[in-house]
């Protein structure tokens, strides 16, 4: 009697909902360095997100095992963007379909593919409805254009779009990449933020317009 309750489709959703209002919780519990908000379900010990980044996650992940999540510091993430660690189908055997799990009632890793881990180091801004797939690093710095499936690493201070995403230019000339690499926001105080916020938001058009301004800000690990 008990089981057939639980069968109850309003039963099984409230309950899908109770345990997603934990997971949330759990998730902000956790991560009160930064502002991020669980969209779903995912395995916890797999995603790691750095301080002041924002944003929503929808993770899949199938093999939390074999894969894991690393979101930088000072991440900016648009709303619907995904990052699917697993849940490709096999496409070199007989059939694509998931079989194992649809038999079993249960997901089997027989159905699913993962190329490995996904990393999006600091400062990285992702625009609406990007998809990340698995196997892939976006460095430092880069942008995501809104709606671009990434399938491959993404260069520091790249932007890139599309679907697959492609290289569309760096955010600034290639000569200054260099220079301001070792600039990390999550290195600044509260304080030294304020005092270097007119020079965070300077134009940089040149190598020298680089140098001047990384002479001029003002912080302890220099």
């Amino acid at each position: 009697m008990d089981n057939l309750f639980y069968k109850i489709p309003i039963v099984r959703s409230a309950l899908r909902n109770w345990d997603f209002f934990i997971f949330k919780r759990n998730w902000r519990k956790q991560n009160k360095h930064n502002s991020t908000v669980a969209m779903n379900c995912f395995p916890l010990d797999c995603v790691k997100v750095g301080e002041a980044t924002y944003g929503e996650l929808h993770v899949l992940s199938y093999q939390p095992e074999q894969e894991f999540l690393s979101i930088g510091s000072y991440v900016s993430i648009a709303p619907n963007v995904h990052f699917i660690l697993s849940g490709n189908h096999q496409t070199n055997t007989l059939f694509t379909y998931p079989l194992c799990s649809i038999l079993s009632g249960n997901h089997s890793d027989r159905d699913t593919n993962s190329k490995g881990s996904i990393i999006v180091e600091d400062e990285v801004w992702i625009g609406y409805g990007a998809i990340i797939l698995s196997g892939v690093t976006i460095g430092k710095g880069s942008i995501i254009a809104a709606g671009a499936i990434v399938v491959r690493d993404v260069p520091p201070y790249a932007i890139v779009g599309g679907n697959p995403a492609r290289f569309i230019r760096y955010r600034m000339p290639e000569k200054v990449i260099p220079v301001v690499s070792d600039i990390f926001l999550k290195k600044f105080t509260e304080e030294e933020k304020k005092k270097n916020l007119d020079l965070f938001y300077t134009p940089i058009h040149s190598q020298e317009d680089a140098e001047i301004l990384k002479m001029k800000l003002i912080y302890e690990d220099k």
